[in-house]
């Protein structure tokens, strides 16, 4: 096993976020244990965002991805998101920042929303929490 294998197994058993450069690892911030509520809305409508347009992490952006923006927390922090009208929850990654409307907490990708409410609707109520 290579040092850099025995760092990212230590990294991923603490919570830290990581992101690779040519150089070799770079940790990028920790995933505090955390739980917010508030409402959650949907982005990349047919047209809306080209597919493969860079996301704020610098992944291609598909809305067809279980994935979501979020305005603080780290790129790759994975969370279930929960709609709090009808109890369907969705995994997701942060790959992206936002949403900028006041009450929002989550953007969720067009696949990942339509997980937990239907897309006609827009925004639901939700909450989610940090999972490993």
């Amino acid at each position: 096993m290579k040092f850099s294998n025995i760092f990212f197994c230590v990294v991923i058993q603490h919570g830290l976020t990581v992101g690779q450069r040519k150089s070799g690892w770079l940790v990028i911030g920790l995933a505090k244990q955390k739980k917010e509520v508030g409402i959650c809305s949907w982005y990349g409508a047919d047209g809306e965002i080209p597919h493969g347009w860079p996301t704020a992490s610098g992944e291609g952006f598909d809305r067809s991805a279980m994935a979501a923006a979020h305005k603080s927390l780290p790129f790759g922090t994975r969370i279930r998101v929960r709609n709090l009208s009808n109890k369907k929850t969705v995994d997701v990654k942060i790959n992206d920042r936002g949403p900028y409307t006041k009450g929002r907490i989550l953007d969720l990708t067009f696949a990942a929303f339509e997980k937990i409410e239907s897309r006609a609707k827009g925004i639901t109520n939700c909450t989610y929490t940090i999972i490993k």
